[in-house]
């Protein structure tokens, strides 16, 4: 797995709980 998949997985994580919250 390329490391730029899991941090493209993590930011969109990220961005996702501050919508949330």
């Amino acid at each position: 797995m390329p490391k730029q998949q899991l941090t493209l997985l993590i930011i969109a994580l990220a961005v996702l709980g501050i919508i949330i919250y």
